[in-house]
């Protein structure tokens, strides 16, 4: 299995000149005609100019400001790269927005100069991040999560050129993210996968939902957990729209242990129920090269974009939480990975 970076943070140019970027990664796929598109989080963060200081970018008043901590103050806690928590709340110390990459061959990317999505109002203060795409007819839907003070939650968008975005609402409440929508009806409506996260009893699982018009959501239910003693033994979320798997589904999903070490895992899900028929017992992918090991935040493959290729699947994902990265996987792997669970 051959696997590549494909964007890291030197391809991605900051938005304004008092920010640097961070990570460029977790990207939606989608391929239009004879070009592949990605939708790339990009997360920045202000240039810190003082070792005491974190200075963080939050949207306030319809415009990105900056806030000011210290890194001595003892009410600060600094020990997540991730966040900065503090007696007026929780911060993220980077916010992220979309860029979109174009390629022809699916390798070479381009990357726009300039965010071509963002968050808008209060539930997105923090940013956007993580989208996931879903082509339905000429259509390409777009969901992805926001974080602010309020919590974690999913947006909708739906685009036709990658251009324009029609926002469709939020489906779930927070903290909820992951949310993956199937690729076509089944019955009257399309099955949706997402991830709630705000409990004090249940695990970090996928469950899965169903909507008539992808505007209104219901019929939740819980669909499968982490595992004790595997890999996948902290957390799972769902990654790439699933594909057709002969008369099943294929979904492709990240798996966490309790290190916090993201990898690559297949499911099978009935063609009929939705039920889960099989499941990795063992990682398709974990991290191991360079570019995985070794970044914004360590030792992560986060699926969340694939495409069929001939006898296969090309997933592209984020590596270490700081770059884009694509393998192809073929069907065979796949299958020889879930014979070990049955």
């Amino acid at each position: 299995m051959l696997r590549k970076k494909l964007i890291g943070i030197e391809d991605v140019k900051p938005s304004r000149p008092d920010f640097e970027v961070v990570g460029a990664f977790n990207p939606g796929v989608a391929v239009l005609g004879e070009e592949t598109l990605l939708l790339v989080r990009v997360a920045e963060r202000v240039r810190q100019e003082d070792s005491d200081l974190v200075r963080v970018p939050v949207l306030e008043d319809g415009r990105v400001g900056i806030r000011t901590f210290r890194k001595s103050d003892p009410d600060c806690d600094c020990s997540d790269p991730r966040v900065i928590r503090t007696r007026e709340g929780t911060f993220l110390t980077s916010r992220s927005h979309f860029r979109l990459a174009r390629s022809s061959d699916g390798e070479h990317f381009t990357v726009a100069d300039q965010p071509t999505l963002e968050g808008e109002g209060p539930a997105e203060a923090f940013g956007i991040e993580d989208a996931r795409i879903t082509q339905i007819g000429a259509d390409s839907f777009v969901t992805y999560s926001s974080a602010s003070p309020y919590g974690i939650v999913t947006g909708i968008c739906r685009t036709r050129d990658f251009v324009s975005f029609e926002r469709m609402g939020r489906p779930f409440c927070p903290d909820n993210k992951d949310v993956v929508i199937f690729p076509e009806r089944m019955g009257a409506v399309f099955p949706v996968l997402h991830r709630p996260s705000a409990s004090a009893f249940g695990p970090l699982a996928v469950w899965l939902a169903e909507s008539p018009d992808l505007c209104h959501f219901g019929n939740n239910r819980f669909l499968f957990g982490p595992r004790e003693g595997y890999f996948d033994d902290k957390r799972v979320g769902a990654g790439c729209p699933p594909i057709r798997w002969g008369e099943d589904w294929l979904l492709l999903y990240h798996g966490a242990d309790r290190g916090d070490r993201y990898a690559l895992a297949a499911a099978v899900l009935d063609g009929r129920t939705l039920e889960v028929k099989r499941r990795s017992r063992t990682p398709l992918m974990e991290p191991e090269e360079e570019f995985e090991k070794n970044g914004f935040f360590s030792s992560v493959v986060f699926v969340t974009g694939c495409h069929p290729i001939p006898g296969g699947v090309r997933v592209f994902y984020g590596g270490a939480d700081q770059n884009v990265c694509c393998a192809d996987l073929s069907f065979d792997e796949i299958r020889e990975n879930l014979k070990k669970g049955e």
